[in-house]
Order: structure tokens, then sequence, then C-alpha cells
């Protein structure tokens, strides 16, 4: 038999199979040894990376996300570290503590790798209720693929509230805010709710390529026939910083008896929008035994005092505000001295609206630029995707970031 081993041939006599039989284990043995070196480069190059970009910690399974949280929880800020998402994680539908609270926020950087969490559940009956309850830092690339986020007041799918950056992030679970009674001569209001952040704080917020499927839905605990007014937003209830590159599907359904709420498909209340795209259907109404007070609802955002720019809203806007300066829009429900351009709306004549693109102005500065309401989805795709396909494509009749 001739066997060619490292460009040698070698002439073999088998002899009950001895000769070939350790040729095989040598073959065995160099594979095994390629593979080890393998893995061991692989953890070398991890190891590398983590140091580079200083990650101190990875989560492989719930037991270790759940340490993560009570570290946070418990005063570890992590600023200036990184934690990465190794695995998919299932939190099997028990009841979440989130991550970081007011008190002893996360500040550092979670990065989720493209990883997901299923089945995650919060407690209905408290505040900053999320995957995340308080951040400084930044959260990037985790998706939550199932569950129900309920809470009182500062609820959100990734984080109640923050003040620092969320990117590439996604939420499909349900968002349920819960309204209560707050004393009205302090000029308080209630929930802030949105499908990805609750509410981001301050100029440095920023909310970036983001998206949400999630129904969200505000119902109030019946203790009070005033309860004062929700943010609401499929992206953000509120974001006085930037909301950029963001897309909502999610239903939006506010029938809990509101004064003063602030609705949108995107951001209830906030700063700056743009390249942002809506679907969901809005269905904002106040209850008949009071007043709406100076509610606003719009397609994209309910009320804002900065620039709304290249945004689209496909969906539903349904309001019952039609007192009282309350004003619904297809794109914006009112502006303080901002400005709308470059954004289009679709024409919903079953829903009552008030203005079209914008609601209403409070001042004589408003403007809505080269914006237009459009008689079908099919005009309104094009004119999307005419300003923004650089930055969206379409697959199977979905829009989704390039």
């Amino acid at each position: 038999m001739l066997l060619i081993l490292a460009g040698v041939t070698v002439n073999l006599t088998l002899q009950d199979g001895g000769i070939f039989s350790r040729a095989q284990l040598a073959a065995q043995n160099y594979a095994d040894a390629q593979e080890k070196e393998l893995v061991e480069l692989e953890q070398f190059d991890t190891e590398i990376n983590d140091t580079i970009n200083n990650v101190s910690l990875r989560i492989t399974d719930k037991e270790e996300l759940k340490d993560f949280a009570k570290k946070v929880n418990e005063g570890k800020t992590f600023v200036g570290e990184t934690i990465v998402l190794w695995e998919d994680i299932d939190l099997g539908n028990e009841v979440w503590i989130p991550i970081g609270t007011k008190e002893k926020p996360f500040s550092g950087t979670f990065d989720g790798e493209g990883h997901t969490i299923s089945n995650l559940t919060t407690d209905a009956e408290k505040e900053y209720q999320g995957l995340f309850g308080v951040s400084t830092g930044t959260i990037k690339n985790i998706g939550i693929e199932s569950g129900e986020v309920k809470g009182r007041n500062y609820v959100g799918g990734i984080v109640a509230y923050t003040s620092g950056k969320i990117e590439n992030c996604y939420n499909k679970a349900n968002v349920i805010g819960k309204s209560i009674e707050m004393n009205l001569a302090e000029g308080l209001r209630t929930g802030r709710i949105g499908g990805i952040v609750g509410y981001v704080s301050g100029e440095g917020g920023y909310v970036y390529r983001c998206y949400n499927e999630g129904d969200i839905s505000v119902i109030d605990d019946n203790s009070s026939e005033r309860v004062y007014g929700a943010f609401v937003g499929g992206i953000c209830g509120c974001n006085y910083g930037t909301t950029e590159l963001c897309m909502n599907s999610g239903k939006i359904d506010l029938t809990s008896r509101n004064i003063n709420s602030m609705v949108g498909g995107i951001t209830g209340d906030g700063g700056d929008v743009s390249n942002c795209y809506n679907s969901g259907d809005i269905n904002s109404m106040c209850g008949s035994v009071i007043n709406c007070g100076d509610s606003c609802c719009g397609g994209v955002i309910g009320q804002t005092g900065g620039i709304v720019f290249r945004c689209f809203n496909i969906g539903k806007v349904g309001s019952t505000h039609t007192e009282h300066s309350s004003r619904t829009g297809i794109v914006v429900g009112g502006l303080i001295n901002g400005e709308c351009s470059e954004c289009y709306g679709l024409k919903c004549d079953d829903y009552k609206i008030i203005g079209e693109i914008v609601g209403g102005g409070f001042t004589e500065t408003d403007s809505e630029g080269h914006s237009f309401v459009v008689d079908s989805d099919s005009i309104l795709k094009e004119k999307f995707f005419e300003k923004c396909g650089d930055l969206f494509t379409e697959k199977e009749g979905k829009i989704e970031f390039n």
C-alpha cells in the first residue's frame, strides 16, 4: 500500500492493520491539534478585543443577566466598562427586576451584539419598568422579542429612563403604562411610556436606528375622575434630545381619562426628530367626564419645539381632542416655535383630524415647510424612498433599515 505523508511516499505492508491504525491515529491527533489551536486563537482574539473595548463582563444566560442586574442595583455603575451579551436569553416570563434604579443607574456600555431577550415581564405596580430601569450610559444592539412590559409612570421596552444613548435596538413586546393621580396644582404629568424608551432626559439624549413592533396602551387605575395626561410614543414617550432613523408599526391606544396628553407615533413630546417612519395606528381619546386641555396627537410626534425633518406617517391618527386648544395632526400634533419640513402623511378620512400635517401651533412662527398630505400609501412610499432611499429598504412589503 502507498501512503503519502507530507509529500513523502512510503510503501506500507498491512499486517493485522497495525501500521494503518497508527497512521489513522496520527492523522486524528494532527486534526485535534489544529482544532485546539484554532480555539486558542479565537479565545486570544476575544481577549484582545475585550481589552481594546474594555469589556469587563460577558453574559451567557439568564442567571448571569440577573446577577449583572443585582450588581448594578446594589451600586456598581460599570462606568467606562462594556458589558456584552453573548447569547440569546429567555427570561421565561418571570417578573423581571430592571437593571438600574433612579438612585443607582447603569452608567457603562451594554452591547447586545445582535442578541435577543424573550418573554420579558415586568411589575405593573412599580415605576421605572423595562429591561433597564434607569441608565446614564449607552445601550445598543439588543432586541426584545416577546413579553409584556408593564409599569407606572416610566415604562419602556428597552429602558424606562435614560440620559444616555440608545442605538440599534428593537422591541416586539407589548408595553402597558398605568397612570396614577398626581397633584394637578403642581403641574405634574403622569406616564412617560414608549416602545423603546419611556423618558430621555436632557439635550444629550440620543435615540438612533431603533424600531418598535409592540402595541402600546395606557390605562388608569380608576382612583379618580381626573388623571393628568401621559406622554406616549411608539419609540419614546419623551425625548428632549434627538430621535433619528427610527420606525414604529405598533398600535398606540390612549383611552384613559387623561387631560393634557402628548401622543405620537415616534415620540410623544420632545425635541428634534428626523428620518423617521410610522405605520402604527393611533387612537388617542379622553373620557367624557373632563375636557382634554392642551392635548396633542401626531402621527410622528405629539408636541415639539424642535425640528421635524423628513418624517413620514402612514398610520391612522384619531382623536376626540376637539376642545380647549387641543391639536391633532397627521405628522405633528402641536408645534412650539418649531419647524416641520419635507414631511409627508397619509390622508385618513375616517379619523378626526383638526389640522393636516400639523394640528396646530402655539405661536406665529410655526412653519410646515414643504410638507404634504397624500391620498394613497403608494404615493407616500414613493416619496419616502425618494427622500430616504439610502437609509431604508423594502423587503416583502416591510420597511427595513439598510
